[in-house]
This record gives structure tokens, sequence and C-alpha cells, in this order.
């Protein structure tokens, strides 16, 4: 698939059936490069692209990466993995980064949380 400022590929050597990529035309290596045009292109592709993988695949879910830590290449790309079980997200980043499903924090640890984010 792809449109006037994206495309999306399947993945030469994927992880999970249908796993796909969507990156912009543009060789930017961060997502806040984009211009706005771009930058809209790139989410029209993407949430097209999640629908088809859904469709064919009929998964359970869908998880999109991009970020530092999952750039293999120098350039923004968008990762797309189809779930067809009923693992969801929450149980592979537990698992990848060792932590609990879900933490606990009181409400004060998330407003300083929100606090940090502002």
């Amino acid at each position: 698939m792809e449109n006037e400022h994206a495309v999306a590929i399947v993945i030469l050597m994927p992880q999970l059936e249908g796993h796909c990529m969507v990156v912009p035309k543009r060789h930017v290596i961060e997502v806040d490069e984009l211009n706005p045009e771009e930058a809209y292109s790139l989410n029209q592709l993407l949430q097209k692209a999640r629908r088809r993988i859904d469709e064919v695949f009929e998964c359970s879910s869908t998880a999109m990466l991009n970020g530092p830590s999952q750039k293999t290449q120098s350039h923004v790309h968008y990762q797309i993995f189809p779930f067809k079980c009923d693992t969801g997200f929450r149980e592979l980043v537990s698992e990848h980064f060792k932590v609990p499903i879900y933490l606990h924090p009181s409400k004060e640890e998330n407003a300083a949380i929100a606090k940090k984010l502002r």
C-alpha cells in the first residue's frame, strides 16, 4: 500500500505472519521531522494497513511500534505486529522487560508522572 507520502510493506524477515512496516517516503530520522502533511499521510496509511491486517489475519489485536529502542534502521518506521491469540501487549511487555503486567501506582505517583510529562 502507499499514498503520497508513505508506503506500507511486508517485512522480508517477519517475526509474525502479517508483520508489516509503514515508512515515510522522505527519509527522516525522527517523527517530529515530518511536516504536518507527511505526518497526516503516514498516520492515514498506518490506520489503513492496520485495518487490512486485522481483516486478513483476523487478529485479536495489533501493536504499532516506533521509537529508539525499536529502531534497527536510522529512519522513522512503524512496525505493525498482528496478534492472533489471547496474548496481549501487556503480557509481551511484561515478559520482555521482566516487569509486572500491571503496576499499581498511587494517585500521587500518577499525578507526579503527569506533571513530569506536562
